[in-house]
């Protein structure tokens, strides 16, 4: 049989146990990983048009409203611009917390739905000398058309959301990493 023994002097392995005790304390950079995670994870739930529970569709209203870019296929929910989705940011805080999420202030009617008002508005052309659309099968030209205020109601797609239990076991891998690295 072939033994193998080491001795550490109780002065060695209290150095030790306090160093490793000072890598695991310091959790910036796991926080700063899971931060990232959680923003890739959340912009997941918009290239998926919501998870697990798929978003409720546009209105045809909202199509008909959404600009005309190049590319094909459908609309897409949340999208239209890509400004709240590119909005999602994280960060680390002083308080040894990570967190995700956006600060624009349509947000939240997105994230919960609710009722929103858009104003009247009249609009003319800027290049021609009349508007050209179609209304109950006729071609109409006018010089300006006035839109009148109107409500509607936005539902809630829930998009600062984590996928349990995969985010979260996600993010426990990122510590256990971080503990690994510390004893090593």
């Amino acid at each position: 049989m072939v033994e193998f023994q080491v001795e550490l002097s109780s002065r060695e392995a209290e150095e030790y146990v306090a160093d490793v005790g000072k890598k695991i304390s310091d959790t910036k950079k796991p926080l700063a990983e899971s931060a990232e995670y959680m923003v890739g994870s959340i912009k997941r739930n918009f290239y998926e048009q919501g998870r697990p529970t798929k978003w409720q569709k546009l209105s045809p209203l909202t199509i008909a409203l959404r600009r005309k870019g190049k590319g094909g296929g459908y609309p897409q929910i949340l999208r239209d611009t890509g400004t709240l989705m590119n909005s999602i940011t994280g960060e680390v805080r002083d308080d040894n917390t990570a967190i995700a999420g956006t600060n624009l202030s349509y947000a939240p009617l997105q994230q919960f739905g609710g009722l929103t008002k858009t104003p009247e508005m009249t609009i003319v052309p800027k290049r021609k000398k009349a508007l050209k659309f179609m209304y109950m099968g006729k071609t109409v030209f006018a010089k300006r058309v006035h839109i009148p205020s109107r409500a509607a109601w936005i539902p809630p797609r829930i998009f600062v959301c984590f996928q349990i239990p995969e985010d979260i076991d996600r993010i426990h891998r990122i510590f256990e990493s971080h503990v690994d690295e510390a004893i090593k």
